[in-house]
Protein backbone atom coordinates (compact mmCIF):
# COMPACT_ATOMS: atom_id res chain seq x y z
CA UNK A 1 0.00 0.00 0.00
CA UNK A 2 2.69 2.37 0.69
CA UNK A 3 4.18 1.48 -2.89
CA UNK A 4 1.24 2.85 -4.56
CA UNK A 5 0.95 5.92 -2.10
CA UNK A 6 4.46 6.67 -3.37
CA UNK A 7 4.43 5.77 -7.05
CA UNK A 8 0.72 7.05 -7.72
CA UNK A 9 1.32 7.72 -11.67
CA UNK A 10 2.97 4.11 -12.26
CA UNK A 11 -0.22 2.66 -10.85
CA UNK A 12 -2.78 4.91 -13.25
CA UNK A 13 -0.69 4.20 -16.04
CA UNK A 14 -0.41 0.19 -15.55
CA UNK A 15 -4.15 -0.05 -14.66
CA UNK A 16 -4.90 2.67 -18.36
CA UNK A 17 -2.99 -0.32 -19.96
CA UNK A 18 -4.57 -3.22 -18.50
CA UNK A 19 -7.84 -1.70 -19.62
CA UNK A 20 -6.93 -1.42 -22.91
CA UNK A 21 -5.97 -4.78 -23.02
CA UNK A 22 -9.16 -5.91 -21.94
CA UNK A 23 -11.00 -3.29 -24.97
CA UNK A 24 -9.04 -4.92 -27.62
CA UNK A 25 -9.96 -8.39 -26.86
CA UNK A 26 -13.16 -7.89 -26.83
CA UNK A 27 -13.43 -5.79 -30.39
CA UNK A 28 -11.20 -8.62 -31.43
CA UNK A 29 -13.61 -11.50 -30.35
CA UNK A 30 -16.70 -9.53 -32.48
CA UNK A 31 -15.39 -9.20 -35.58
CA UNK A 32 -13.35 -12.60 -35.74
CA UNK A 33 -16.00 -12.92 -39.13
CA UNK A 34 -14.45 -12.28 -42.83
CA UNK A 35 -15.84 -9.52 -44.29
CA UNK A 36 -17.31 -10.08 -47.43
CA UNK A 37 -16.23 -8.25 -50.86
CA UNK A 38 -18.31 -4.60 -51.14
CA UNK A 39 -20.34 -4.43 -54.01
CA UNK A 40 -23.23 -2.04 -55.39
CA UNK A 41 -26.48 -2.73 -55.31
CA UNK A 42 -27.81 -4.39 -58.50
CA UNK A 43 -24.37 -4.23 -60.32
CA UNK A 44 -23.11 -6.87 -61.80
CA UNK A 45 -20.76 -8.41 -59.12
CA UNK A 46 -17.30 -5.97 -59.58
CA UNK A 47 -15.89 -5.27 -56.57
CA UNK A 48 -16.58 -1.52 -55.04
CA UNK A 49 -13.00 -0.55 -54.87
CA UNK A 50 -11.36 -2.13 -57.49
CA UNK A 51 -14.03 -1.69 -60.36
CA UNK A 52 -11.18 -2.73 -63.28
CA UNK A 53 -11.31 -6.40 -61.95
CA UNK A 54 -14.52 -7.03 -63.56
CA UNK A 55 -14.60 -8.55 -67.09
CA UNK A 56 -17.90 -8.96 -68.66
CA UNK A 57 -18.78 -12.12 -70.20
CA UNK A 58 -19.21 -12.84 -74.24
CA UNK A 59 -22.87 -12.78 -73.24
CA UNK A 60 -25.01 -10.83 -71.54
CA UNK A 61 -28.61 -11.59 -71.08
CA UNK A 62 -31.13 -8.36 -70.18
CA UNK A 63 -34.00 -10.25 -68.54
CA UNK A 64 -32.86 -11.56 -65.79
CA UNK A 65 -31.48 -8.00 -64.58
CA UNK A 66 -35.34 -6.62 -65.88
CA UNK A 67 -37.07 -9.49 -63.76
CA UNK A 68 -34.66 -9.42 -60.78
CA UNK A 69 -34.18 -5.27 -60.64
CA UNK A 70 -37.28 -3.17 -62.23
CA UNK A 71 -36.88 0.21 -63.15
CA UNK A 72 -33.23 -0.45 -64.19
CA UNK A 73 -32.39 -0.56 -67.51
CA UNK A 74 -30.09 -3.45 -68.85
CA UNK A 75 -26.59 -2.86 -69.65
CA UNK A 76 -25.91 -3.19 -73.18
CA UNK A 77 -22.93 -4.20 -74.53
CA UNK A 78 -22.49 -3.80 -78.53
CA UNK A 79 -20.56 -6.52 -80.10
CA UNK A 80 -17.21 -5.80 -81.53
CA UNK A 81 -16.97 -5.04 -85.07
CA UNK A 82 -14.32 -6.61 -86.92
CA UNK A 83 -13.58 -6.02 -90.81
CA UNK A 84 -12.49 -9.22 -92.57
CA UNK A 85 -9.47 -8.74 -95.17
CA UNK A 86 -11.50 -9.89 -98.49
CA UNK A 87 -14.35 -6.77 -98.06
CA UNK A 88 -13.80 -4.14 -100.12
CA UNK A 89 -12.35 -1.27 -98.70
CA UNK A 90 -10.48 -3.50 -96.38
CA UNK A 91 -6.85 -2.66 -97.54
CA UNK A 92 -7.14 0.08 -100.18
CA UNK A 93 -5.99 3.52 -98.95
CA UNK A 94 -7.02 6.99 -99.93
CA UNK A 95 -5.63 8.42 -102.97
CA UNK A 96 -5.15 12.39 -102.63
CA UNK A 97 -3.77 12.85 -106.13
CA UNK A 98 -6.70 10.89 -107.87
CA UNK A 99 -9.15 13.09 -105.82
CA UNK A 100 -7.23 16.17 -107.50
CA UNK A 101 -6.94 15.63 -110.36
CA UNK A 102 -10.59 14.10 -110.93
CA UNK A 103 -11.43 17.97 -109.39
CA UNK A 104 -9.25 20.11 -111.44
CA UNK A 105 -10.28 18.30 -114.58
CA UNK A 106 -12.70 20.39 -117.08
CA UNK A 107 -16.44 19.25 -116.77
CA UNK A 108 -16.35 19.48 -121.26
CA UNK A 109 -14.50 19.35 -124.28
CA UNK A 110 -12.72 22.47 -124.48
CA UNK A 111 -13.47 25.16 -127.23
CA UNK A 112 -17.35 24.55 -125.98
CA UNK A 113 -17.78 27.96 -124.99
CA UNK A 114 -21.56 28.93 -124.84
CA UNK A 115 -21.47 31.94 -127.17
CA UNK A 116 -25.48 31.89 -128.00
CA UNK A 117 -26.48 35.31 -125.78
CA UNK A 118 -29.64 35.71 -126.88
CA UNK A 119 -31.13 34.70 -123.70
CA UNK A 120 -29.01 37.00 -121.76
CA UNK A 121 -30.89 39.80 -122.29
CA UNK A 122 -33.89 38.62 -120.25
CA UNK A 123 -32.32 39.13 -117.20
CA UNK A 124 -31.72 42.82 -117.24
CA UNK A 125 -35.97 43.13 -118.69
CA UNK A 126 -37.01 43.64 -114.93
CA UNK A 127 -34.47 46.64 -114.43
CA UNK A 128 -35.75 49.96 -115.37
CA UNK A 129 -34.40 52.23 -118.16
CA UNK A 130 -33.96 55.71 -117.98
CA UNK A 131 -32.55 56.17 -114.28
CA UNK A 132 -29.76 59.14 -113.76
CA UNK A 133 -27.01 57.84 -111.02
CA UNK A 134 -26.59 60.52 -107.97
CA UNK A 135 -22.72 61.23 -109.00
CA UNK A 136 -23.85 62.47 -112.72
CA UNK A 137 -24.14 66.14 -113.32
CA UNK A 138 -27.34 67.35 -114.54
CA UNK A 139 -27.15 68.37 -118.23
CA UNK A 140 -28.62 71.84 -119.15
CA UNK A 141 -29.07 74.05 -121.67
CA UNK A 142 -27.68 77.24 -122.30
CA UNK A 143 -30.93 78.77 -121.75
CA UNK A 144 -30.99 76.72 -118.30
CA UNK A 145 -27.92 77.55 -117.46
CA UNK A 146 -28.71 81.51 -117.60
CA UNK A 147 -31.78 80.67 -115.61
CA UNK A 148 -29.77 78.99 -113.06
CA UNK A 149 -27.38 81.48 -112.70
CA UNK A 150 -30.09 84.51 -113.00
CA UNK A 151 -32.36 82.44 -109.74
CA UNK A 152 -28.85 82.17 -107.74
CA UNK A 153 -28.08 85.88 -108.27
CA UNK A 154 -31.45 87.35 -107.78
CA UNK A 155 -31.77 85.18 -104.32
CA UNK A 156 -28.52 86.38 -103.10
CA UNK A 157 -29.78 89.72 -102.99
CA UNK A 158 -33.07 89.22 -101.56
CA UNK A 159 -31.56 86.42 -98.71
CA UNK A 160 -29.31 88.86 -97.61
CA UNK A 161 -32.60 91.33 -96.56
CA UNK A 162 -34.10 88.74 -94.83
CA UNK A 163 -31.27 87.83 -93.14
CA UNK A 164 -30.64 91.42 -91.80
CA UNK A 165 -34.42 92.13 -91.10
CA UNK A 166 -35.70 88.95 -89.83
CA UNK A 167 -37.56 91.31 -87.36
CA UNK A 168 -39.04 93.77 -89.59
CA UNK A 169 -42.90 92.83 -88.84
CA UNK A 170 -42.30 93.44 -85.22
CA UNK A 171 -40.38 96.65 -85.85
CA UNK A 172 -43.49 97.93 -88.12
CA UNK A 173 -46.06 96.73 -85.11
CA UNK A 174 -44.02 98.59 -82.33
CA UNK A 175 -43.86 101.51 -84.40
CA UNK A 176 -47.44 102.04 -84.97
CA UNK A 177 -48.17 101.31 -81.40
CA UNK A 178 -45.76 103.58 -79.94
CA UNK A 179 -45.36 106.45 -83.16
CA UNK A 180 -43.74 109.21 -80.53
CA UNK A 181 -40.81 106.60 -79.73
CA UNK A 182 -37.30 107.69 -81.32
CA UNK A 183 -36.06 104.11 -81.40
CA UNK A 184 -39.03 102.43 -83.10
CA UNK A 185 -38.69 104.53 -85.69
CA UNK A 186 -35.65 104.43 -86.22
CA UNK A 187 -36.06 100.33 -86.58
CA UNK A 188 -38.93 101.23 -89.31
CA UNK A 189 -36.54 103.42 -91.13
CA UNK A 190 -33.69 100.54 -91.11
CA UNK A 191 -36.78 97.68 -92.49
CA UNK A 192 -37.33 100.71 -95.90
CA UNK A 193 -33.52 101.49 -95.89
CA UNK A 194 -32.91 97.03 -96.59
CA UNK A 195 -36.24 97.04 -98.86
CA UNK A 196 -34.57 100.13 -100.72
CA UNK A 197 -31.10 98.31 -101.19
CA UNK A 198 -32.78 94.79 -102.53
CA UNK A 199 -34.26 96.89 -104.84
CA UNK A 200 -31.27 99.02 -106.13
CA UNK A 201 -29.27 95.84 -106.34
CA UNK A 202 -32.07 93.74 -108.19
CA UNK A 203 -32.02 96.50 -110.72
CA UNK A 204 -28.54 96.95 -111.20
CA UNK A 205 -28.29 93.00 -112.82
CA UNK A 206 -26.98 93.01 -115.89
CA UNK A 207 -27.07 89.55 -117.43
CA UNK A 208 -30.87 88.55 -117.27
CA UNK A 209 -32.82 86.04 -119.28
CA UNK A 210 -35.24 87.26 -121.66
CA UNK A 211 -37.48 84.67 -120.21
CA UNK A 212 -37.63 87.03 -117.46
CA UNK A 213 -36.46 90.65 -117.79
CA UNK A 214 -40.00 91.79 -117.43
CA UNK A 215 -40.85 90.16 -114.30
CA UNK A 216 -37.61 91.02 -112.88
CA UNK A 217 -37.83 94.56 -113.31
CA UNK A 218 -41.47 94.57 -111.67
CA UNK A 219 -39.79 92.89 -108.79
CA UNK A 220 -36.83 95.05 -108.44
CA UNK A 221 -39.65 98.17 -108.37
CA UNK A 222 -41.60 96.89 -105.94
CA UNK A 223 -38.98 96.84 -103.66
CA UNK A 224 -38.12 100.42 -103.93
CA UNK A 225 -42.05 101.02 -103.69
CA UNK A 226 -42.34 99.73 -100.26
CA UNK A 227 -39.49 101.45 -99.34
CA UNK A 228 -40.64 104.90 -100.78
CA UNK A 229 -43.83 104.17 -98.71
CA UNK A 230 -43.04 103.23 -95.38
CA UNK A 231 -40.74 106.71 -95.62
CA UNK A 232 -43.61 108.42 -96.26
CA UNK A 233 -45.77 106.67 -94.15
CA UNK A 234 -43.82 107.15 -90.96
CA UNK A 235 -43.71 111.35 -92.24
CA UNK A 236 -47.16 111.29 -92.58
CA UNK A 237 -47.53 109.90 -88.71
CA UNK A 238 -45.26 112.55 -87.94
CA UNK A 239 -47.16 115.16 -89.08
CA UNK A 240 -50.54 114.17 -87.57
CA UNK A 241 -48.88 113.92 -84.54
CA UNK A 242 -47.86 117.46 -84.63
CA UNK A 243 -51.02 118.49 -85.92
CA UNK A 244 -52.46 116.98 -82.77
CA UNK A 245 -50.37 118.65 -80.35
CA UNK A 246 -51.60 121.87 -81.89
Amino acid sequence: MSWLERHPYAAMSALAGIVLIIGALIVESRTSAKPGTLSVWGGTGAPLLNPTSYSPNAVVSAMPQTHGNPGISPIYIPPTQTQSADEPGATEEFDFEAFVSALTQPAGPKGSAVTDSGDMSAIYSLIPSGLIATTTEPVRTEAQQKLFNYGNDAASYIQTYEDSNRNASVALRDQAEDRQNPQKKQAVKLVAAGLRTAGESLLGMEELPPLVAGTHKALAESYIEVSRELVAFDFLMARIDEEQKV
